[in-house]
């Protein structure tokens, strides 16, 4: 009986003479496969007797020399560098309006505690975002994911509080939703987005930054890190803090 036939039996519940084996590997074990048995690729899934062909999403057969692309064996293209250097572009030349309104709202405020929330890919953005205003401007700050916030943790926000929201594509209603309480606990918000992909009432920020990128989600954090920057930068200036020699840091920790 074919393999093919087998894996079909298999899916439908039908009799067959074995059941199909199939021994998955990750990459790096192909290659410890190859060394040791001394065979070479289009060898493995026979040698393992497996009944379903091992294909990598890694392994690309066709390059598009003339537009950068490469295409995996799905025939999907990548195009990652090419798309985040143009957007560097576009993200950089607006970096001094970004700096300046992020000046503002803090010259403006006295903020003592920064509350920084994400969601998804954007959870990471806020934890990074939190470290780096604590570090560089000696400042309270918490992060958390957006909708989690909601649970208790926002008893302690006040006017003095600025809370940064990364806002996803996905989860923007409810997280618009969060806005909203948190303004009416008497928070500062700070909206963080990009642009092209929703419309933000009013109501739920005080203030509302648009990228403007129109990049996948995945890629939007490789900028939207920046921004924790910048405010941990402007609040360090405010406190007469030097943001580049935070206390008790050494550029390396040895263990």
């Amino acid at each position: 009986m074919k393999k093919k036939i087998r894996i079909l039996n298999a899916i439908n519940r039908n009799s067959q003479d074995i059941l199909p084996n199939q021994i998955d590997y990750t990459p790096e074990m192909k290659e410890k496969i190859k060394d040791l048995l001394d065979i070479e690729d289009p060898l493995i899934d026979e040698k393992l007797d497996n009944h379903i062909k091992y294909l990598s999403l890694d392994d690309k057969v066709r390059a598009d020399k003339e537009e950068g692309i490469q295409y995996d064996i799905w025939g999907v293209g990548w195009d990652l560098i090419g798309t985040l250097s143009k957007n560097s572009e576009i993200f950089f030349k607006r970096f001094d309006h970004y700096s300046d309104m992020i000046n503002s709202i803090i010259e403006k405020q006295d903020f003592n505690k920064y509350i920084f929330l994400g969601h998804g890919p954007f959870y990471g953005v806020a934890r990074e975002a939190a470290l780096k205003v604590k570090e560089m401007s000696i400042t309270n700050t918490e992060f958390w994911q957006t909708l989690e916030y909601r649970h208790g943790h926002n008893t302690i926000l006040d006017s003095s509080s600025l809370v940064v929201i990364f806002l996803s594509k996905n989860g923007g209603s409810y997280e618009l939703k969060t806005c909203r309480e948190l303004k009416k606990i008497g928070a500062k918000v700070l909206i963080i987005c990009d642009g092209k992909a929703m419309d933000i009432p009013g109501e739920a920020y005080d203030w509302l930054i648009y990228a403007g990128l129109g990049l996948e989600e995945l890629l939007q954090p490789v900028f939207f890190q920046i921004f924790g920057q910048l405010i941990g930068y402007h609040q360090a200036i405010k406190k007469n803090i030097n943001p580049s020699d935070p206390r008790h840091l050494e550029y390396v920790v040895t263990i």
